[in-house]
């Protein structure tokens, strides 16, 4: 994996939904880099998985900034409507979607940008913030961003902002606009972080991972988070984690993929890189943490189907998550392969 500038090789929720027909190919192109989020509607029908911009290959790092939605009821992709306007080709975007709207907030190309562009469901448009007069997050990267259905809020947290200039700063939005957060207690700095909205027993946004440079004795090396925080509103509360003692110590991730399983109720953990001395090496195992209250919980190993099935997804590869009873699917996309060549791949991969 290479992030471009540090890392190298290191209100509408049921109605409203225009479905134009497919555009071009049958799915999106090949990226990595990508942004991919679930809209949270639990309505039958009315749940999308959307993937926005990302990099399309390591020789010409070709930014893209086209909109796609899965269905997972019928396991298809088609090309959003966009409107006129839509943000420049761009990686790295910070990136939650409910309340029949996504928010992408900064990401890059050449270096981070203060921008943050609404995508409505519903009639289908894009529309940007006009930053310079209104709050808007500084400039960065590969932020962490979920978004909150309990306080109606996107939440963002942290990123790259310079290379290896880390942050910890929070900022939500809701009515249409950013607000910064001066919490009491917070994570510390990092990016290629997760965000995730846990439910009851928690009700909160979680933070769980990333990553932030560790220099020993003068020499630097990319180290990752092993920690998870809630966002509860106002601040960033600790969560005590225990592991099952048969699965030994629990995963320490960065750029990992997490979720909240609908069906039995506990973040699912998987993809992402671990860190040896700087040497990134791709995690293919999966784990479970439940709640035992909004505090606290336990980690253990996935050892269900879901297991086998993210097993095979390719390094990079985003996961999103439908949220209706009757399907809880989750839903990989993207990613690259090394061998032969290092080449991003458009694969989907559907994990019931």
């Amino acid at each position: 994996m290479k992030f471009q500038s540090t890392l190298i090789f290191a209100a509408l929720l049921t109605t409203g939904f225009f479905e134009p027909a497919a555009v071009g190919a049958a799915e999106p192109p090949a990226r990595f880099w990508h942004s991919f989020s679930g809209n949270g509607n639990e309505a039958a029908g009315a749940s999308r998985l959307y993937v926005f911009g990302g990099d399309s290959g390591y020789s010409a790092y070709k930014n893209l900034n086209d909109l796609w939605y899965y269905r997972a009821d019928t396991q298809l992709w088609t090309l959003a409507p966009t409107g006129r306007t839509k943000p420049s080709p761009r990686h790295g975007v910070g990136w939650s979607c409910g309340g029949g709207q996504c928010v992408a907030a900064s990401g890059g190309n050449v270096g981070a940008l203060k921008e943050t562009w609404i995508y409505a469901e519903s009639p289908g448009v894009w529309t940007q913030l006009n930053c310079q007069r209104f709050t808007c997050p500084p400039a960065r990267w590969y932020p962490a961003m979920a978004y909150d259905p309990v306080r109606l809020q996107h939440v963002l947290f942290g990123g790259e902002q310079a290379t290896n200039v880390f942050l910890n700063d929070t900022y939500t939005f809701s009515g249409g606009k950013w607000t910064a957060r001066s919490a009491a207690s917070r994570p510390q700095p990092r990016f290629v972080a997760a965000a995730a909205f846990a439910r009851a027993p928690v009700d909160m946004v979680v933070l769980y991972g990333g990553a932030y440079l560790n220099v020993v004795n003068d020499m630097g090396y990319f180290t990752a988070r092993c920690d998870m925080w809630a966002w509860n509103g106002t601040t960033w509360l600790p969560i005590g984690m225990s592991v099952d003692p048969q699965d030994g110590a629990g995963p320490c991730l960065e750029y990992p993929n997490m979720a909240w399983d609908v069906r039995t109720g506990e973040l699912v953990v998987t993809g992402g890189y671990t860190l040896v001395n700087g040497g990134e090496f791709p995690n293919h195992q999966a784990w479970r943490f439940k709640f035992t209250n909004s505090m606290s919980g336990t980690w253990s190993k996935d050892k269900s189907a879901f297991y086998s099935c993210a097993w095979r997804v390719s390094p990079g590869a985003a996961m999103a998550v439908d949220v209706t009873q009757s399907s809880g699917a989750k839903v990989f996309f993207g990613g690259f392969q090394n061998f032969p060549q290092t080449v991003a791949v458009g694969n989907t991969t559907f994990c019931d």
